[in-house]
This record gives C-alpha cells, structure tokens and sequence, in this order.
C-alpha cells in the first residue's frame, strides 16, 4: 500500500462557498453563555428552502414545535411558536452539542413539516446564525442553496455526518462548461451551501464510506483508492484475494452493513457479475464470489441475514445470501429469476424483503415480497401484478416511514422517477420532482432524509438545485 499526501485534497469539505441562503419563516432564538464572557446569541432559522409557499399551502402550518437535542436525542430544551414567529430557549452552554428538530402542525394537530439540523457545540460555529431546513412531508422539497457542479449518473454518499458529496458520471459546472469526471463537488448540510472541490484521484464507478473518519473508497475499472477529505491523504488500495480487477466490481452498487460495505458487482448493467467487494473495518479489503455472475440483480442488506442479492439471472438461484463474516454465499432455493433493475427493500418482518421496479423482459417487472432466510419450498409472492407503470432500471430503494418504501428509478429515457410504496408494496404512488431530471443520484442523508442531487434538466441544462424527501413517521 503507498500512501501520499495530496494538497490539493486537504481540507476538501472545508472550502465551501458559504454564500448565506435566503432565508425566513421562523425564526429560533438560542442564547448560549460563552467562555467567561457576554452570553452569545445564536440564531437558527428555520426556512422551507426553494419552496416558499410550503409553510403556507393547504391546510397550513398553525404552529410550530422546535426541540433542541444532544448527541444522545435527549431533549435539551423544548418551545412552540407561530410560523414567522420568534421563540427563544433561554441560555445553554457553549460547549452544548445541540441538534434542532423542527415539527409544523395544522389547526387539526396533522404534521405537516419536519425538518432537522446536523448536531454541532453551539461555541464552535463560526456564524451566529445557522439556517436550517424544513418540509412538506410526502413530497420532494429544495432546501436553500444549489451545487457548484452536476453529475450525470453520478454516485453520491454522505460523509463525516454533515457532507454530501457527488462525483463520477459526466461533470458540469453551473456555467454549462464541462469538468472532468473525477470533480468532486460538495453539499454542507449545516450551512445549506456548495463547494466545488479538487478533483479525486480517479473518476468514481463506485463510492463508499470508510467506517472510520471522513475518508472514501473511489472504485473505478483501473483500480481503487482511498481519499481522507480532511487530510489529503490518497492511499492506493491493493487488489484483495479472489478479485482479478476492480473492474469486476466497477459500476456495482454499494450496499452498507452494520459492520462492513458492499460494491455488489453483480448490481450493475453493464456487464455481468459475480463478484462482491468487502469494504470492512480497518479499511480491510476482501472479495467474495456468488454461484454464478448476474446483470441488473437487486441487493440489500437485511438484519439476521446479512447481504442479500436477487433476480439478474434466467439459471441461478432466485436469491443468494452472505451473512456477517461469511466468505461464501447461500443459494436460497427460490426459482430462477430474471428481473433485471429492481430494487430490494427491508419491510421490517424479520427476513422479509421487498422487490420492486426493475423490468421482466420488455415489460414492469411486478413487485414481490420473499423470504430471504427461506431454506425450503420458496416462492416469492406477487403483491402487485402491473407492478410500478413504466419499465424502470437501476432501482435504488430505502425503507421509509412505518415500513414503506422509496423506490428511486430510471425510465427508458433516462429520467430520474420516484415512487413511495405503502407497507407490503400492494399499492405505490410517484412522487413528482420538483425540477425533473435525468441521471441523478440518490443518498440516505444524515438527518433522516433522501436526498436527489445532480443529474440534468430535459433542456440539457445541469440539475443544481438539491431534492430531499421527508418520510411520514
């Protein structure tokens, strides 16, 4: 392993355009007592992004809950108040790690906006006053600000529990010029602002966050790296046992366990697979093989099972598992499936797992529920037969709300579509976006979220704005 220091990568999500958004709507008043000094005044304002109307649409938002939290989610300091209103929490100290989650509620107690803060010590902000973003549920909103730069079909993760962070796919500046690919621009989920940083090491065909530190993984075919964004540090990762190129995982999807990632080679179209990249703790690098290689397979992680990934063969085996430290795959005795761009998604039920989107030969694929952990005379269950509405690939799904699901796709065109199924995935509406898209790339944020970013307008123009979903509890 050869490591190096890259300056032009030290401090990558430090420099950010801290342009201050527009901001307003209501507004929160912490007092913080400061270091043998005047008591200090931090404001957080709560404001609804780029959707302006949101607190004001039908039925309206009557009053607002603001609950100040620390690391552990207990409650600091709690107070109401009236949108456009101010409310204040009295004094708390400097060294406070406090998070704001924001609750609006209709005349009939209904909640209708969430929104939450990425925790921070209120002495350590450089501004007294901090934006935070709130929303509509059930539907995509913008929060305040836009990226420096798009991605299409770009990969996108959250790092150091405040950044989100896009590269890979075709890059372009806000000012339509072309980037390179390796550009790696940046969203604050505190300051609600972008950063365009210096370009990673290589063009990512598959990201994933180290489990420890503010450091990721960049695949591509030629090889694979390690990137410290706080310090710069690139580190050339070597090719682990049982892997004859990062290119058998390049383009796969990555799928997070509680103790390791996954690029699950076998995810991708572009080519076949039978290969997994184990991304574990200490930055340990393996590969495990499944029966036989698949295109267009759906993969998720599901507790008391571990890795599962389904379809995207005509002649294997319907599933195969990994559980936790196991260097070998189970072919689950379900009948061959072909299902190719679906997603998988947890429904809570113990080993119960959720298949929805993707296409079976020229048509929707239906949506299914199955077993994962089945050893015996399985068969996945047809719960809705049509399926989404339109042939749909390279599905990415999240569970959300009370066991729900939300399924991010693309059509045939390319564009980006998304769908909230209800529990059991019997019925699924779309979500409409807020600026349609193609080409964008979905991540679980830090503060409960889906977020969409990047991707292209259908004049050709770059998506900037970032799209976030709020799931109902």
């Amino acid at each position: 392993m050869s490591v190096k220091r890259d300056p032009t990568l030290a401090a990558i999500v430090a420099r950010l355009e801290r342009g201050r958004p527009a901001l307003g709507c209501a507004a929160l008043l912490i007092v913080a007592a400061s270091c043998g000094g005047e008591p200090r005044k931090v404001t957080f304002e709560v404001t609804p992004g780029h959707e302006a109307d949101a607190f004001h649409e039908p039925p309206a938002v009557t009053r607002m809950a603001l609950e100040a939290r620390d690391e552990t989610g207990a409650v600091l300091a709690a107070a109401t108040g009236a949108p456009g209103g101010t409310v204040s929490f009295g004094e708390l100290e400097s060294a406070a790690f406090v998070a704001l989650d924001v609750t609006g509620v209709d005349e009939a107690a209904v909640t209708r906006v969430r929104g939450r803060s990425v925790g921070v010590p209120l002495g350590a902000l450089a501004t007294d006053v901090l934006p935070v973003f709130a929303q509509r549920l059930g539907a995509f909103a913008r929060p305040p600000g836009s990226l420096s730069a798009s991605h299409v079909r770009g990969h996108a993760v959250a790092v150091g529990e405040r950044f989100l962070l896009l590269t890979g796919g075709s890059a372009t500046h806000r000012d339509g010029t072309a980037l390179e690919a390796r550009t790696a621009t940046v969203y604050d989920l505190l300051a609600l602002g972008p950063a365009l940083a210096a370009p990673l090491p290589r063009a990512a065909e598959a990201l994933v966050v180290v489990p420890e530190g503010d450091a990721v993984l960049v695949v591509g075919s030629d090889g694979a790296t390690f990137v410290d964004l706080q310090t710069g540090a690139v580190t050339e990762a070597e090719l682990p046992l049982g892997l004859a190129s990062f290119a058998s995982v390049a383009g796969g999807a990555t799928v997070v366990g509680p103790s390791a990632s996954y690029v699950v080679g076998p995810t991708r179209t572009t080519g076949a697979s039978d290969r997994v990249l184990v991304l574990g703790e200490g930055r340990a690098l393996s590969a495990v093989a499944l029966a036989v290689p698949r295109a267009g397979a759906a993969a998720a992680w599901l507790d008391g099972v571990g890795l599962v990934v389904a379809g995207g063969s005509a002649s294997a085996a319907g599933v195969e598992t990994l559980a936790v430290d196991a260097t070998a795959f189970v072919p689950r005795p379900y009948p061959s499936d072909p299902t190719e761009g679906a997603a998988a998604v947890a429904t809570g039920d113990e080993d119960g797992l959720l298949l929805v989107g993707g296409t079976l030969g020229a048509l929707p694929a239906p949506t299914r529920a199955l077993a994962a952990g089945c050893a015996t005379t399985c068969a996945a269950a047809v719960v809705a037969e049509a399926g989404l509405s339109v042939p749909l690939f390279a599905c990415r799904g999240f569970t959300a709300g009370a066991a729900g699901a939300i399924v991010v796709c693309e059509d045939a065109d390319g564009n980006t579509r998304a769908y909230e199924s209800e529990p059991g995935g019997a019925a699924s509406r779309e979500l409409a976006l807020r600026e349609p898209r193609a080409g964008a790339a979905v991540v679980p944020t830090p503060l409960g979220t889906l977020a969409l970013l990047g991707g292209a307008h259908p004049d050709g123009t770059p998506a900037l704005t970032i799209e976030s979903y709020f799931p109902s509890d």
